[in-house]
């Protein structure tokens, strides 16, 4: 059902022209009032089931994820942002990491991240969960930033040294579907979590591909 859906919107956004099939838009609402009831079966019913299934889909993302974090203390060359940011402290530097990938592979990482973290209990996360709840399909650009932060007053190995938010967006929206191409905008950045050391974070991460490997 959801390829089906997938199928049905893309050719609504941009083959319609084409088609000239004039109850296209009803039969897309109609397919993913389906879609919104199936998919979530599919992706696990219970919390153990939603865990075990999210963190087979997104198995070898954990892992480099679980990588990247861990090596974020090894010296790299690292080059200063451009100073036409002007921030206040212009010799700041950053390393990113990007990954691209597939709409089912986010919503895996979304499922294991919202059920599977030790964290979970926390009156923010229970804020997010009723957030992402709502969200009735994650679309095009949609996307999980996690910003790491270190804290240089801080000793080395103290917990308090690298400060972790997570953020999340369901990437592009409207409010009509005709306007999805006429009018799109992309939701934005919803904070989940905006205080996790880097040790719960770890943990989470060290867990959770030991249980998938």
């Amino acid at each position: 059902m959801p390829d089906i859906y997938d199928a049905i919107k893309y050719d609504l956004l941009h083959n319609q022209e084409i088609i000239g099939f004039e109850e296209a838009v009803s039969l897309r609402t109609k397919v993913k009032d389906l879609s919104d009831i199936i998919l979530p079966l599919e992706n696990g019913v219970t919390k153990d089931e939603k865990i075990r299934v999210g963190s087979a889909i997104c198995n070898s993302l954990l892992k480099k994820i679980k990588e990247d974090f861990q090596n974020k203390q090894v010296e790299v060359e690292t080059e200063q942002l451009d100073s036409d940011f002007r921030l206040e402290i212009p010799e700041r530097q950053v390393r990113t990491r990007v990954y691209f990938t597939s709409g089912n592979t986010l919503q895996g990482l979304l499922q294991v991240l919202l059920n599977a973290s030790s964290w979970s209990d926390s009156p923010q996360w229970t804020d997010a969960l009723d957030h992402c709840s709502k969200v009735s399909e994650i679309d095009f650009l949609s996307q999980i930033v996690m910003q790491m932060y270190e804290d240089s007053s801080k000793d080395v190995s103290s917990a308090e040294r690298w400060l972790v938010q997570i953020h999340f967006s369901p990437g592009v929206t409207s409010k009509n579907v005709p306007d999805e191409v006429s009018d799109p905008w992309i939701q934005p950045l919803t904070c989940l979590h905006n205080g996790l050391s880097h040790r719960q974070l770890d943990d989470f991460l060290l867990n959770i591909t030991k249980e998938i490997s």
